[in-house]
C-alpha cells in the first residue's frame, strides 16, 4: 500500500525479488534499521564480498553518508583535559568532612547481620552501610608511602571501604606449592590495609580470585595449572581443592599483620569476606562440568535423590551440558545442595578451627532479611554514557536500601594510580576522570543517604538545566549539612564523555572499538545553561574546578527569574571543564 500523498516515505526498489527487514529505531535514536537478506536460499563465504545494489527514494533531497572508521581528536567537538588524580585538602572534591569515616575502621567492635542491616556491636540500632572501590593485581602491593598517600587520597574521594580483589596470586609469589605466603609482597599488602585500617577504611576480600593451582597441587596426575574457572568449581566436589582451598584461607587469615599486630582473622577493619569470588558450580565451564570429580559428585547426589524419589529415576547417569526442561531444573536443584554444604562446611571451618568473626553468608538475590551488597559494579569503558553510571547506581542502592557498594575498579596496576599514568580503559576509575566525577553520585545520593529509601513518591529538587550540544548528566549536591536551597557551599557536575586521543572506531556510532588512544584526554564538548533556586542567589560565586577540587577560575552568573543562573561549558581556551564549585560569598 503506497501512503498518501505528501506523506513522508522511502521507497526501496530492487531489481531481483529480496528479503527486507526494516526497523524503526526511533525509540532509541533518530534511525531506522535496514536489513537484506535472501530467505535462506544461499550460503555467503568469508571474506567474499557481497554487493546489492537497489534504489532509494524520498520525499525529500536525501544526503548519503557512508559510514567510515572515526579517530577522535581535540578540536571544536572535544575539548583536552588535564587529569589531576591527588584531592586537593579542604576543595569542593574534599569529602574527608562527611564523616563517612570513623578512624580507625573497627573502633566499634565487629560488623554485625541484623536484619537486612548492618550495625556495630558497640553501635546498635544504628544501620551502616559502606562504599567503595576494587584493586586488582600490583595495585594491591604499594609502597609504605604509597600505601599513606592512597589510603589518605581515598578518604577525599568520599569513601569508606576497599576490596582487595585478585590479590592471592600476589601473595603466593615464587612458591612453589602456591600456597607458601611471600614474605615480601606480604608486607606491602600488610601495608596497604593497615593504611586503609588506620584512615577509616574497611575492608572486604575474597579466599580465592586467580591464585594458580597446579592439577599436581589437587592430587591429579597431570602436568599445567588448573584453569580458573575450573578450580572454583572442583572446591565443592574434590576433597584436594577444597584442602588446598582451606590451606590458602588458614595461611592468609593467620597471618599477623605487625602494622596492627592482629590476624586477619581477628580483624575487626576487615569484616567481610567472600569464600569464593564468582565460584557458583552454575557458572562452570564445559572442561569443569567433565571432570572426573563433577562427574563422580552428579552419580551420588543422583543416587541419593532416586533413593527417596522415582521422580529422578529418568535423568541420566553423567552430568548434561544443557540447563532446559527437566533436566535443568534437576542441574539447578544439584548445584543449590552442593553449594550449600561447601559453603556450611567452609563456615564451621573459619569460625571453628580459624576464630574468624567475619559476618558469613551467600546470595545471589536480595532477601528481605538480609543485609545486600554488591562487590563489583560499573559502566565500563569506553561507553559514552558512562557518566551517568553514578546518579543510576547510586540511586538505585539508596531506594533500594543496599548495605554496601564496591565499584570494580580502582586500579589494576600500581602505576595507574598516580599522575601522569594510564589511559581510560574499561574499568579503571584512577584513570578515567569521567567515571571518577560520576562516583560523586553515588557517594551523596547512596552513602549520605541524600535519597531516602524508596516510599512510592519522588519529588523534584531546586535544579533546572537546559542541555545543549552534547547528551550530559547534570547533578548538584550541597557539600555541608544544609539542604541545597539553604547550602553556603555545592558541588555541580556537567558530565558528557571523556575519551583518549586518537581512539579509534570501526564506526561513527562508536560501537566497535579498534585502539584505545593515548593521553591527554579529551572531553565532548557541549553546554547546560544552569538554573538553581537558592534562597539569596545573589550571594553566591560560581567557580570552574579541576578534577582535583582546586579551583580554576570564576564563571559568570546572575539572578534570573530569582534563581541563581550560570552556563556550564566544558569548552575553555584553558582546557575542558567538567566540575563547578558553587559558594556563598
Amino acid at each position: 500500500m503506497l501512503p498518501p500523498p505528501g506523506a513522508e516515505r522511502l521507497t526501496w526498489t530492487f531489481d531481483a525479488p529480496t528479503s527486507v527487514l526494516i526497523q524503526d529505531d526511533r525509540q532509541w535514536g533518530d534511525s531506522f534499521s535496514f536489513r537484506l537478506g535472501n530467505n535462506g536460499q544461499k550460503t555467503y563465504s568469508n571474506g567474499v564480498p557481497l554487493q546489492v545494489a537497489f534504489t532509494l527514494g524520498t520525499h525529500e533531497p536525501l544526503k548519503l553518508v557512508y559510514d567510515r572508521p572515526l579517530t577522535l581528536q581535540a578540536g571544536a567537538e572535544w575539548a583536552t583535559l588535564s587529569y589531576e588524580k591527588e584531592i586537593v585538602s579542604g576543595s569542593a572534591l574534599d569529602f574527608s568532612g562527611m564523616n563517612f569515616v570513623d578512624a580507625p575502621a573497627g573502633k566499634h567492635g565487629w560488623l554485625q547481620a541484623q536484619g537486612p542491616y548492618f550495625e556495630f556491636e558497640k553501635k546498635p540500632g544504628e544501620s551502616q552501610r559502606f562504599y567503595g572501590v576494587n584493586f586488582c593485581s600490583t595495585a594491591n602491593f604499594p609502597s609504605a608511602e604509597q600505601a599513606e598517600q592512597l589510603a589518605a587520597r581515598f578518604v577525599r574521594l568520599g569513601y569508606n571501604s576497599v576490596r582487595i580483589h585478585h590479590y592471592d596470586q600476589g601473595c603466593v609469589q615464587g612458591s612453589a606449592d602456591g600456597l607458601t605466603l611471600n614474605p615480601e609482597q606480604m608486607a606491602k599488602i600488610d601495608g596497604f590495609i593497615a593504611a586503609c585500617i588506620k584512615h577509616g577504611l574497611y575492608v572486604t576480600t575474597d579466599l580465592f580470585v586467580s591464585r594458580k593451582v597446579q592439577w599436581r597441587h589437587i592430587g591429579v596426575d597431570r602436568d599445567g595449572q588448573v584453569e580458573m574457572q575450573v578450580f572454583k568449581a572442583m572446591i565443592a566436589v574434590s576433597e584436594p581443592a577444597y584442602q588446598n582451598w582451606a590451606a590458602f584461607a588458614k595461611a592468609f587469615l593467620t597471618h599477623v599483620n605487625p602494622y596492627t599486630g592482629r590476624r586477619y582473622a581477628d580483624e575487626p577493619g576487615m569484616p567481610f569476606l567472600s569464600m569464593v569470588n564468582e565460584g557458583s558450580i552454575g557458572y562452570a565451564n564445559q572442561e569443569a562440568r567433565e571432570t572426573p570429580q563433577m562427574q563422580a559428585a552428579w552419580r551420588a547426589w543422583l543416587a541419593e535423590k532416586r533413593a527417596k524419589d522415582p521422580a529422578f529415576a529418568d535423568l541420566p547417569d553423567t552430568l548434561p551440558s544443557g540447563m532446559s526442561g527437566k533436566t535443568g531444573a534437576a542441574i539447578s536443584l544439584f548445584v543449590a545442595d552442593t553449594e550449600a554444604k561447601m559453603v556450611a562446611r567452609m563456615r564451621a571451618f573459619l569460625r571453628d578451627e580459624i576464630g574468624c568473626r567475619t559476618p558469613c553468608g551467600v546470595a545471589f538475590t536480595r532477601l528481605a532479611n538480609k543485609p545486600f551488597t554488591v562487590s563489583e559494579y560499573n559502566f565500563s569503558g569506553p561507553g559514552m554514557f558512562r557518566g551517568v553510571g553514578g546518579i543510576m547506581t547510586g540511586a538505585m542502592g539508596a531506594l533500594q536500601d543496599w548495605s554496601a557498594l564496591w565499584r570494580f575498579a580502582y586500579a589494576h596496576r600500581l602505576e595507574n594510580m598516580f599522575d601522569g599514568e594510564g589511559t581510560a580503559g574499561y574499568f579503571d576509575v584512577s584513570t578515567d576522570p569521567l567515571s571518577q566525577a560520576s562516583d560523586r553520585a553515588s557517594i551523596c545520593l547512596f552513602l549520605r543517604r541524600d535519597l531516602d529509601v524508596a516510599q512510592g513518591r519522588v519529588a523534584a529538587g531546586p535544579l533546572s538545566v537546559d542541555i545543549t550540544g552534547a547528551p550530559a548528566t547534570v547533578w548538584v549536591s550541597a557539600l555541608d549539612a544544609a539542604p541545597v536551597t539553604e547550602s553556603r557551599r555545592l558541588l555541580l557536575t556537567h558530565l558528557t564523555d571523556v575519551q583518549n586521543t586518537g581512539i579509534r572506531y570501526a564506526e561513527r556510532a562508536r560501537k566497535t572499538l579498534l585502539s584505545w588512544g593515548k593521553l591527554p584526554y579529551l572531553v565532548r564538548v557541549g553546554q547546560a545553561e544552569v538554573a538553581l533556586a537558592l534562597k539569596e542567589p545573589g550571594a553566591y560565586a560560581v567557580y570552574a574546578l579541576a578534577t582535583s577540587g582546586r579551583r580554576l577560575e570564576k564563571v559568570d552568573a546572575k539572578v534570573v527569574d530569582g534563581k541563581l543562573a550560570f552556563t556550564a561549558s566544558v569548552a575553555n581556551p584553558s582546557g575542558a571543564r567538567m566540575l563547578y564549585e558553587i559558594v556563598r560569598e
